[in-house]
């Protein structure tokens, strides 16, 4: 039998939340997975969705209600970012009624030693409200840039964000995509934004917001590859079209 490519290759989903959970707050609907931080993160509805990307339930929202938060998301024991590659993926939308300050997904190397944020970064730019990513230099590498890196992309847009992290011994390639095809690895070329950084290492995926204004998150992934972050549903439908094939085939035997 012949063995498709894509499934001979192995893939890691170290971390999926769709939150597929009831409305209300994110770390009681969720059975506790979502704790720590401060004030609160809601679920609302309906879930934010991208063509082709597997989509499930509602959302996490952060500054409902004029309220900020942030809530932790333990990576799962044996995990470790150091001399690897990882990838993280995202939705993310600013509510209309957004203000000028800050929302995003921040990678944690304990409680308070935040190694990486995508997001709005706010008070960049003026009054304006962009996605882009800020490197903390926590481990006391070299490399870091100085201060947020900056996109064109307002945050009134939806954006589905994927990050590439590959630490080396003592520094760290990070590239950023914004809207990538689900159908193919961007390349370097497509990215909006790449440079070399001080390592990123972390234990704890965190969303979190300030209170001005409402920030929408979904769809949250962390793998070892593209295609861990960013399933295909062609790909679910091939391997149920292929289980299909062997019940048949058994049946006629």
């Amino acid at each position: 039998m012949a063995i498709v490519p894509w499934l001979a290759s192995a893939q890691t989903t170290y971390l999926y939340d769709g939150f597929n959970y009831a409305e209300g707050a994110l770390a009681t609907v969720s059975g506790g997975a979502w704790t720590g931080g401060w004030d609160s993160v809601g679920v609302t509805s309906p879930g934010l969705v991208y063509p082709g990307l597997s989509a499930v339930g509602n959302k996490a929202s952060t500054g409902a209600g004029g309220v900020g938060g942030g809530k932790f998301y333990m990576m799962p024991t044996g995990f470790s970012a150091m001399n690897s590659t990882v990838w993280i993926s995202f939705l993310a939308k600013a509510d209309t009624s957004a203000g000028a300050d800050w929302s995003g997904v921040s990678t944690f190397n304990g409680e308070s030693a935040e190694s990486l944020f995508l997001g709005n970064p706010g008070g960049q730019g003026g009054a304006s409200r962009y996605w882009g990513a800020h490197v903390y230099n926590v481990m006391g590498d070299p490399g870091v840039p100085d201060g947020p890196q900056i996109s064109p992309i307002s945050v009134d847009n939806q954006i589905f964000a994927v990050a590439k992290i590959v630490n080396g011994a003592s520094s760290a390639n990070l590239t950023l995509w914004v809207n990538p095809s689900v159908e193919s690895e961007p390349t370097l070329g497509d990215a909006l934004l790449t440079g070399t950084v001080g390592r990123i290492p972390f234990d704890r995926v965190r969303i979190a917001g300030s209170s001005d204004g409402v920030v929408n998150y979904d769809e949250l992934r962390v793998g070892d590859s593209y295609f861990a972050v960013v399933p295909e549903p062609t790909t679910i439908a091939l391997l149920g079209l292929g289980g299909l094939a062997l019940t048949l085939l058994r049946r006629r035997n």
